[in-house]
């Protein structure tokens, strides 16, 4: 996990919002925003393709369990915001807003074992 921003959130043109993570950029379209704050769906995050004007799916965007973060996934890695603070960019309220890694979800099991150093089973 990185100690500083992962990237940043932009309010966009049309009601998009625009992620830039480590020198990509990725956007989420207005209608897929309505339906990750009111529905709670999880919603495509699009990255322009080879075309110019061609889009591809390149992650995931959805509500944590608590409702009070979003979770940007792409691939393994997740990224996450406040919910409030990425509303508020949807929104033009805020111009940007940064985003940070989260930790693995996998631990590892070399630090779990209960069989090492004199540990009985």
């Amino acid at each position: 996990m990185s100690p500083c921003a992962a990237g940043h959130i932009l309010h966009g043109d049309e009601g998009r919002v625009y992620l830039c993570i480590w020198e990509e950029r990725y956007q989420i379209c207005p209608e897929d925003l309505g339906m990750l704050f009111f529905v709670g769906d999880h919603v495509p995050l699009m990255k322009k393709g080879p075309a110019l004007q061609v889009y591809q799916i390149s992650g995931l965007v959805y509500l944590s369990p608590s409702g009070q973060a979003v979770i940007i996934a792409i691939d393994k890695q997740r990224y996450m915001v406040p919910r409030a603070r990425l509303l508020a960019v949807a929104l033009g309220e805020e111009a940007s807003c940064d985003f940070f890694e989260m930790p693995e979800e996998n631990s590892d099991i070399e630090i779990i074992s209960p069989h090492k150093e004199g540990a009985t089973s």
